[in-house]
């Protein structure tokens, strides 16, 4: 990977059409995410680890909504992360191995001038957060009797730029806007959500921001007769398999 210039690094990806297949919908797809509980096996105390994350949502806004619901311009503030030099060095060992983000004696004759988290490092850290809102809200909702509104997967990112590096020590903020939003083309029952995350350090410096899209689904759809019928021959077992061998 190329090393970065004058401390910022830029990736960016044009947009494309995402196509999502077959007009069903996956019944596991929704707001909640698979929770790993077990134990790995032979893992010992201070072995490396995941930094213990907060399943409290701040407060300032109701990510969890249905898609008629969701108001643009809305700010929802995910939390805030301290990144440690032990967790820095830990990333970058594993996932990005570049001398800036492992050796701290060695960092200091970068451009950086001394060690620096991984950009990924700190995208995972915010998509943790957003993960951990989306079903700390849905559970919030669930006791209070309400039902959740239900969130899909991404079809991608148009834009990430990591602005200023984070710094062991730095204290970084997230926040979420949706600026945009419009019924899905491919996938009927859905709209597609265009948001910005932004992070912030504690001197305020924005240290990174990424325009990312989603689905989310929406309350009120009624799914059409003819897009029923569709469905319904798709399942015959001698045409559906002809249908989809001419797609």
């Amino acid at each position: 990977m190329e090393k970065p210039r004058h401390g910022r690094r830029h990736h960016r990806r044009h947009r494309h059409h995402f196509r999502l297949a077959p007009l069903g919908q996956p019944p596991s797809m929704g707001h909640r995410h698979a929770r790993f509980r077990h134990t790995q096996p032979g893992r010992q105390a201070g072995a490396d680890h995941a930094p213990r994350q907060s399943r409290r949502m701040p407060r300032g806004g109701c990510m969890t909504r249905w898609f008629e619901d969701i108001v643009i311009d809305e700010v929802f503030p995910l939390g805030s992360h301290t990144f440690s030099e032990a967790e820095i060095m830990r990333f970058g060992k594993l996932y990005d191995p570049q001398y800036f983000h492992t050796d701290p004696e060695l960092a200091k004759s970068s451009h950086f001038g001394g060690l620096v988290a991984s950009g990924w490092h700190t995208v995972s850290v915010g998509h943790r957060k957003m993960v951990d809102a989306l079903d700390s809200e849905a559970e919030r909702l669930k006791g209070l009797g309400q039902e959740p509104g239900v969130s899909g997967p991404s079809p991608g990112v148009n834009s990430m730029e990591f602005k200023v590096p984070v710094r062991p020590g730095d204290t970084v903020t997230y926040e979420l806007i949706v600026t945009d939003k419009r019924p899905s083309n491919s996938l009927p029952g859905w709209g597609l959500l265009f948001n910005q995350l932004t992070a912030k350090n504690q001197h305020g410096e924005l240290v990174y921001h990424a325009e990312i899209v989603g689905f989310s689904k929406l309350r009120d759809y009624s799914m059409p007769l003819k897009l029923k019928l569709l469905l319904a021959i798709t399942k015959v077992p001698v045409i559906g398999p002809l249908l989809r061998r001419g797609t």
